[in-house]
């Protein structure tokens, strides 16, 4: 992981999530119409809304700028919904 510390473009995502416990409390709510779940605090979401954000997690801890490539060296692992209180949270350049 030294290459990615190396590029101010990576972002870290563990500033922007929540507790292991609040997180396991939104994991028991269960919501009609939101078949996921945002990847940084576990509530439930529709991702089929426009208040839903995409988050581009190469790495799976730390997000790419939406919209620029990736390095060579780098597999890409997707984009991970978020939820619209954590999408708030997030620097705008992340966010699709």
């Amino acid at each position: 992981m030294g290459n990615e510390q190396e590029d101010p473009r990576w972002l870290d995502l563990t500033p922007f999530m929540v507790s292991d416990e609040e997180r396991a409390n939104n994991e028991d709510v269960y919501r009609k119409g939101c078949d996921d779940r945002c990847q940084l605090c576990g509530r439930p979401i529709n991702p089929q809304s426009k208040s839903t954000g995409w988050i581009h997690l190469p790495t799976g801890q730390e997000a790419w700028p939406h919209g620029e490539d990736l390095p060579e060296w780098i597999e890409d692992m997707g984009v991970y919904p978020v939820g619209p209180r954590c999408k708030k949270k997030l620097p705008k350049e992340y966010i699709q």
